[in-house]
């Protein structure tokens, strides 16, 4: 099964099931460079505290962390 990418409010971490994503915890989410957004990776069912949210296949996901203008990378 493909995996879905979401970026998701670091202000809502708490409403996180981590049994539904990818990742174990909160240490193994990658955040924004503001740290204001995380990404959240699941395979499946959309979890229900996901669900309405943008959903990014690996290369749509890939396109946004590489662009400085989104916020996720600096240009140095």
């Amino acid at each position: 099964m493909e995996i879905k990418y979401v970026i998701y409010e670091k202000s809502q971490v708490d409403q996180i099931n981590f049994e539904k994503i990818i990742e174990t915890d909160l240490d193994t989410l990658r955040s924004s460079n503001n740290n204001e957004k995380v990404i959240l990776k699941f395979v499946g069912e959309t979890p229900s505290f996901l669900e309405g949210l943008n959903q990014y296949t690996h290369s749509e996901i890939i396109a946004i962390l590489n662009d400085p203008e989104n916020g996720w990378i600096t240009n140095e």
